[in-house]
């Protein structure tokens, strides 16, 4: 999609930015998000974001530049941008909620784990 060349007003920018942010923070169901951004981003745009994600969680797990550029096929450029994140407060709390993720996942491959051995 292009982007248009008019500026929206303030006004308006908040408002649609905000509706977008209501319409994902409703989309409870991890299965219906994946759909919903498969249909509405293009795959390059998806992908776009899912590895700017997974570059904030390796660099939290204290993988080098190299060793992410190796892992997810990305310039060190797009790593240091992603660095950068504009507001370190949201970017502890997205830290966090992968590390909750991760940590639920792994509690629940041993719960299955130990059922499927017992």
């Amino acid at each position: 999609m292009r982007s248009s060349q008019i500026q929206l007003s303030k006004k308006k920018d908040r408002e649609i930015r905000t509706n977008f942010a209501t319409l994902l923070a409703d989309i409870k169901n991890p299965i219906e998000m994946h759909e919903f951004l498969e249909s509405f981003l293009s795959d390059n745009e998806f992908l776009g974001l899912s590895k700017r994600i997974a570059i904030i969680k390796l660099l939290a797990k204290g993988l080098s530049y190299e060793q992410i550029q190796k892992n997810l096929n990305v310039s060190s450029a797009t790593i240091s941008s992603t660095a950068n994140f504009k507001n370190d407060k949201v970017l502890a709390k997205i830290i966090q909620k992968l590390e909750v993720d991760d940590w639920a996942g792994e509690l629940a491959r041993k719960i299955i784990s130990f059922f499927a051995h017992h």
